[in-house]
């Protein structure tokens, strides 16, 4: 009797294990306290493309946690925020895949035109400048790692870019001039 006990908790505990992690990392507040990560809805539950939740939960935890809510086109994503040199440097590249419903945040001190190339990438994605008012003010999609070493940047000031998986600004009809929240 005491053996079943055993195994019935060892069983129980592989498997809440996983999805209390899930969980964790999708609930944690950020360590990004200098922007304001205030949500103005609640994240929708993402769809993930890997084989398994613990396989996309690695990779979310390796490559891009901590997330926080962001609201792009009125879709409710989760944002991997790269806000300091090494990681805006570091961006997308080398990561296997970009899991949907996650994007990349690159916040930056100033505006600028800001370049992007497709250095070390594995997949193609779209890319989203947006000025100081969060407003949408240009627009890249479908870039392909074969890009490198071109590079791609807006006509105008950018304070933030967002990096999507291919496809998602026409998916969800993205125009210029839109408002992104977080």
């Amino acid at each position: 009797m005491q053996n079943k006990l055993v195994v019935i908790t060892v069983a129980l505990g592989a498997i809440l294990l996983p999805l209390t992690l899930v969980y964790l990392l999708f609930t944690l507040p950020t360590p990004h306290s200098h922007i304001d990560v205030t949500a103005t809805s609640t994240p929708t539950p993402l769809v993930m493309r890997a084989t398994t939740t613990l396989d996309t939960a690695a990779v979310i935890s390796q490559w891009y946690a901590p997330l926080i809510p962001l609201t792009l086109g009125g879709e409710t994503l989760q944002a991997s925020i790269a806000d300091t040199e090494p990681e805006r440097e570091q961006g997308l590249s080398d990561t296997p895949y970009l899991p949907v419903g996650v994007v990349k945040l690159f916040v930056f001190d100033t505006a600028a035109p800001w370049a992007f190339w497709m250095k070390d990438m594995q997949y193609p994605i779209d890319i989203i400048w947006l000025d100081e008012q969060k407003t949408v003010i240009h627009i890249a999609d479908n870039l392909a790692p074969e890009t490198y070493p071109q590079a791609f940047s807006p006509t105008v000031p950018a304070r933030y870019v967002i990096e999507t998986a291919a496809g998602f600004t026409a998916k969800i009809h993205l125009q210029v001039g839109a408002q992104v929240t977080w």
